[in-house]
């Protein structure tokens, strides 16, 4: 008999244990793998879950990989209670840990980022620490390529690129991985390539800006690097000069909650070392031990965890409802003018 799980269900003593527990029944849970979210009745067969709502919530939580437009869409229009009780179960989650970034506000850093970024450019978004609004910036159609990469700062230096993959193969894989994703030369041509991180001593940007021209083949001069603290800074004192009272979110709030990891609760990205594989032993890190490149960029794509996909079902929720205020807003203003 599976014993479902439920976003209702957080003790806020011990969520931890919540999430033990919830993680050792993750095999008894039907199999979602070999369908698609875009076709609802696929994924929610009646027959299979008998109509427990509290099955069609572990089904969407323990799909594998990032949250999609065509998911959300589905959900919405099929089983709202769903993002209700995300919403209940990300609220509590929050509070627990002491995360200020909700949804609402990453909802909010999103849309303020659409003036800055266009969607013919190539968006790399670097480790975990950008993804908690990477990941609804690609649902919206931005051409974002997701690369784990850890401890990259702990790297030596080399002058030729290819003398880092005899001392770390992990970086090469990495190199290898960008390839896979179509972060070429002859793909992107004269593309605008924005490496996006949360940049301490720059070291990481640094070394992917290099795997990208020197061992993708990108321009250099295609490349730029943005840093998070100041795409963030920029949200925040546009919405200041605009006059938006109150600011739609504390800038030093959110840079905490990056600088100290509590975002990654809210990220569909591993964690992957490529100073040492050993250290990808730790939870939520994966490891290249034994597996081809191929066994590895699939473990990259699928991975997730049910933390982040009910967050960035949130997201998706928030943006779908500041998406419809305009358009109601518009809609008022021209009765208006009628």
């Amino acid at each position: 008999m599976i014993n479902p799980i439920s976003f209702n269900t957080v003790n806020s003593i011990s969520f931890k244990g919540f999430l033990n527990r919830t993680a050792k029944i993750e095999h008894q849970l039907p199999s979602s793998n070999s369908s698609d979210l875009t076709t609802p009745n696929a994924i929610y067969s009646r027959s299979e879950i008998q109509n427990d709502r509290l099955l069609i919530d572990n089904l969407f939580i323990k799909k594998s990989g990032k949250v999609t437009q065509a998911q959300y869409d589905a959900v919405k229009s099929n089983y709202p209670a769903t993002i209700t009780r995300a919403k209940d179960f990300t609220d509590k989650m929050l509070k627990h840990f002491f995360v200020y970034t909700t949804p609402e506000k990453t909802a909010k850093l999103v849309s303020s980022l659409e003036s800055v970024f266009d969607k013919d450019t190539k968006l790399i978004s670097i480790g975990t620490s950008p993804a908690f609004f990477t990941e609804p910036m690609s649902a919206l159609g931005y051409d974002v390529t997701f690369v784990p990469i850890s401890n990259a700062k702990m790297l030596k230096s080399f002058s030729d690129i290819h003398d880092y993959f005899e001392y770390y193969p992990n970086f090469k894989k990495v190199g290898d991985y960008m390839k896979y994703k179509g972060i070429t030369k002859e793909n992107l041509k004269d593309k605008k390539v924005a490496l996006l991180d949360f940049g301490c001593s720059g070291r990481t940007m640094h070394l992917v800006r290099r795997l990208v021209n020197e061992y993708c083949g990108v321009l250099k001069e295609n490349i730029s690097l943005c840093n998070i603290r100041d795409l963030i800074f920029n949200a925040y004192d546009r919405s200041i000069t605009n006059f938006i009272s109150p600011p739609p979110f504390s800038y030093d709030e959110m840079i905490k909650d990056i600088f100290f990891e509590k975002v990654d609760i809210a990220s569909n990205v591993p964690h992957f070392s490529v100073f040492s594989d050993k250290s990808n032993k730790k939870e939520g890190h994966i490891s290249s031990k034994h597996l081809s490149n191929i066994e590895l960029f699939n473990q990259f794509d699928n991975y997730s965890k049910m933390t982040a996909r009910a967050y960035q079902l949130c997201v998706l929720d928030e943006l779908n409802k500041m998406k419809s205020s305009c358009i109601n807003s518009g809609q008022t203003s021209l009765q208006s003018a009628d």
